[in-house]
């Protein structure tokens, strides 16, 4: 944990399913309600993780079962938490980090200092929209 922060409690976790499994792999589990989920992409599974006094429901307890070495399970899960974590993220410094400049980067930028444009950035200059653009832009369609 980190310094002076509470931990933050789920409220309710939703997971999506990104790829989908042949019956019989990486099902998710939930023993105590003899409920078994395939993963199928696109599809998600929401659950409360509290009962409404605010205690943890036991009943969500679940696993993630095993996928044969063939196979990949895709996922992600979304935590709808008590607090903020943003605040959090940027505090230990996860967004704010930026990588060094690789060493051909530098040497680019010790050299004499000159207008630099983009690849293309010509082709960027004003234009007429196409007729496509046009409609889309006064709030029609383009299919």
């Amino acid at each position: 944990t980190i310094e002076g922060c509470t931990r933050p409690r789920r409220i309710a976790t939703i997971f999506v399913y990104l790829n989908t499994l042949p019956e019989g792999q990486g099902h998710t589990e939930f023993p105590r309600l003899d409920l078994s989920i395939r993963p199928e992409k696109g599809c998600a599974v929401l659950w409360p993780n509290l009962h409404a006094s605010g205690e943890p429901d036991d009943r969500m307890l679940h696993r993630a079962c095993p996928v044969s070495r063939n196979l990949r399970k895709f996922g992600m899960n979304i935590w709808i938490t008590d607090m903020n974590l943003s605040s959090l993220a940027l505090q230990r410094g996860s967004f704010t980090k930026r990588k060094s400049k690789s060493k051909s980067r530098q040497r680019d930028s010790d050299a004499p200092s000159q207008k630099r444009r983009k690849p293309g950035a010509e082709a960027k200059q004003a234009r007429e929209p196409d007729e496509n653009e046009k409609s889309v832009n006064e709030g029609g369609t383009s299919e």
